[in-house]
């Protein structure tokens, strides 16, 4: 199976969040047998969140923000891991700081890179939805990239925006888009304060393969995340265009030694498609 220019062992990635914020988080994804992890969010700026994720009915309230590591620990971390699949995920409000960013994952032998233009966590306008924006940065970085890049973004609930998103990280060059960041929300802590979030969980998965059907006309990888819980919804996903897809709220709900159980229960599911 392929991911790009990637040899994978299956399609299911460990998406970037609270557990690949450190070597040994890593280190102990990689056990479970996935085709690949993401880094939790790495940033030159000082964006860091709460790092709290909320578990609610049906759903998870995220303000975890970025990494609080240096990029010094992050070049261990990539060095440690060399020869496994691990891909960058890597933010900043401009083109520059992410082109930094670019310029020190490649440094280190990162040799792919997932570009985080909209994570709503910490309260900011997704980069995605600002297409002017959007161009800048995707021109910016793809000239400064030499290894394969994924756009994640968040999905609109306008056919027509989703559309001209994935048409502008299609133009400008990027080989790939990974779908859907968490969305945008808010909730009032017990002293009446707002507080901005990201939310997750199962009902996302149709609101993504809605998306997918948007976009199926255009010819660019596609990695689905959302609402995945079992083989069937990989497989959904697969069916529906998706190369691979992240996974992270099942674990959370589940816990991490999850992971194994859910690769397994695809890969029968795999089978039995392959022998019927």
């Amino acid at each position: 199976m392929r991911l790009l220019d990637w040899e994978i062992d299956n399609p299911i990635i460990v998406s970037s969040g609270p557990f690949t914020n450190s070597k040994s988080q890593i280190d102990k994804m990689f056990s479970y047998g996935p085709g690949a992890v993401v880094t939790k969010t790495i940033s030159a700026e000082e964006l860091i969140g709460k790092h709290s994720i909320i578990k609610k009915s049906g759903y998870f309230f995220n303000r975890e923000g970025y990494s609080d590591r240096s990029l010094e620990y992050w070049e261990d971390v990539f060095s440690e891991f060399s020869e496994k699949n691990l891909i960058a995920n890597i933010s900043g409000t401009t083109s520059s700081h992410i082109c930094q960013l670019v310029k020190f994952c490649e440094k280190c032998g990162i040799k792919m890179i997932e570009l985080g233009l909209s994570c709503p966590t910490l309260g900011m306008d997704p980069i995605c939805t600002d297409l002017g924006r959007l161009e800048e940065i995707c021109l910016a970085v793809r000239k400064r990239a030499s290894v394969p890049l994924i756009a994640k973004i968040m999905i609109s609930t306008s056919k027509s925006m989703n559309v001209k998103m994935v048409e502008v990280i299609k133009k400008t060059g990027i080989d790939a888009i990974s779908v859907t960041d968490t969305l945008p929300a808010l909730k009032y802590n017990e002293e009446g304060i707002a507080q901005y979030g990201g939310i997750s969980g199962p009902f996302l998965k149709p609101m993504v393969m809605k998306f997918f059907q948007d976009v199926e006309t255009i010819d660019i990888c596609k990695i689905g995340i959302g609402g995945i819980e079992t083989g069937q919804d990989v497989w959904d996903y697969l069916r529906s265009g998706s190369s691979a897809v992240e996974v992270c709220s099942v674990l959370l709900a589940r816990g991490q030694e999850y992971l194994p159980y859910l690769i397994n229960e695809y890969q029968e599911m795999e089978h039995r498609n392959k022998t019927t």
